[in-house]
């Protein structure tokens, strides 16, 4: 089902804006087919079962659809698993630095999900995030999958913890992807206040359920 919600032909070349790890700033363009991103960037069907499985297992607050947000959407295989293992349904936000890749998503969405509600936001994370979280936005999960710097992860971390609520998911791809990231990642699974599971090519943290002290 996510392989058919891919709107174009694999060989379809388009321009992908990358402000990923050692792109600088401004951002680097780069032309390749469908195909090659499939194979290199996207979603495989091991991490579609994971990410599927995670959005399944997300209770929501106060009886809500639930809220997924997506950093770095690529071909959009990533959010069609996320938001089909949410039900098909609630909200999805996704940040994403290239406009092609952003409209193949949402697309791809829209074919295989087509009850969600889809926001995406094109640019570098430095102008959406902030933006998005001036919103006081609420998650059920998020999935970090756009800037591959163990620097960037933990302050994207940071931003983003207190918008998460308790018993979501923060979950990071590509956690051995160099020495930096995998670092980052066990400085983030070694917070006390989630629960860490090592998928090793991902990883995922529960955000834990905060105490209640009732006062006598």
């Amino acid at each position: 089902l996510i392989r058919n919600s891919l709107p174009c032909a694999s060989t379809e070349v388009i321009e992908m804006l990358d402000f990923g790890a050692a792109s600088g700033e401004e951002g680097v363009t780069r032309r390749l087919s469908v195909g090659q991103l499939e194979q290199t960037a996207s979603t495989d069907r091991k991490k579609a079962l994971w990410l599927a499985a995670l959005a399944q297992s997300v209770e929501p607050g106060s009886s809500q659809d639930p809220v997924i947000l997506e950093l770095g959407t690529c071909l959009g295989a990533g959010a069609v698993s996320l938001v089909l293992g949410a039900g098909g349904c609630g909200r999805y936000v996704g940040l994403e630095g290239s406009p092609d890749l952003a409209a193949l998503t949402g697309q791809r969405l829209s074919k295989a999900a087509p009850q969600a509600t889809v926001d995406l936001r094109v640019g570098p994370f430095r102008d959406t995030l902030p933006t998005l979280l001036a919103e006081q936005p609420r998650f059920d999960l998020v999935f970090f999958d756009g800037h591959h710097e163990g620097r960037i992860l933990l302050d994207q971390w940071e931003r983003l913890r207190p918008f998460v609520r308790p018993g979501g998911w923060m979950v990071v791809d590509d956690i051995r992807w160099s020495e930096d990231m995998h670092a980052a990642w066990n400085t983030l699974a070694h917070q006390p206040d989630v629960e860490a599971v090592d998928l090793f090519r991902m990883g995922a943290l529960r955000m834990k359920p905060c105490n209640v002290i009732v006062k006598s």
